[in-house]
C-alpha cells in the first residue's frame, strides 16, 4: 500500500512540533531507506498483515463502527434528486409497466363501471365502482409487474 508511508508521515507530523515537521519528514525517510532490504521487506510484510487484519476486522464489525442506514438516509435527504433518480432507476420496469398498463386496465374497468352506473341508479354506484376499479387496477398492475 503506497499510501501508508505518506499516512505515517502525516501522523508523525501531528506529534512533532510544527517547527521540526520538515526536518522530521526528511529524517524519517532517510532512516527508513538506510535500513537493510530485509528489514524493509519485513516492515512491508507486517504492514500488509496489519492492513489485512484491520480491513477484515472493520468488515466484520461494520455495524458497530458505522450506521450505514443513517448514512444512506442522510445522503438521500440531503440530495432529494438523488433519491428520485434511485427510485426511477430501481423501479423503471415497474413504472413502465404501470404507465403502459394503467391506462388500459383503467379504461376497461371504467367501461364496466359505466355500464353498471347506467343500469343501477344508486348515488353510491360511482363511488363504490371507482373504489373497485382503483383496487382492481392496482392489483392487476402490481401482480402483472411482479411476474415479469
Amino acid at each position: 500500500a503506497p499510501e501508508v508511508p505518506k499516512l505515517m508521515e502525516s501522523i508523525g507530523s501531528d506529534f512533532v512540533p510544527s517547527s521540526f515537521a520538515n526536518q522530521f519528514q526528511k529524517l524519517s525517510r532517510a532512516l527508513f531507506f538506510t535500513l537493510p532490504g530485509r528489514a524493509i521487506s519485513s516492515i512491508a510484510c507486517t504492514n500488509r498483515r496489519f492492513l489485512h487484519g484491520l480491513t477484515t476486522s472493520m468488515q466484520d464489525n461494520i455495524c458497530s463502527l458505522l450506521n450505514v442506514n443513517n448514512c444512506v438516509i442522510d445522503q438521500m435527504m440531503a440530495d432529494r434528486t438523488l433519491l428520485g433518480k434511485l427510485f426511477q432507476k430501481c423501479g423503471q420496469k415497474e413504472l413502465d409497466f404501470l404507465t403502459n398498463s394503467g391506462l388500459w386496465f383503467g379504461f376497461l374497468l371504467g367501461i364496466v363501471q359505466m355500464a353498471v352506473a347506467l343500469f343501477w341508479e344508486n348515488p353510491w354506484a360511482l363511488s363504490i365502482g371507482g373504489t373497485i376499479v382503483g383496487l382492481a387496477t392496482n392489483w392487476l398492475a402490481s401482480n402483472g409487474s411482479s411476474s415479469r
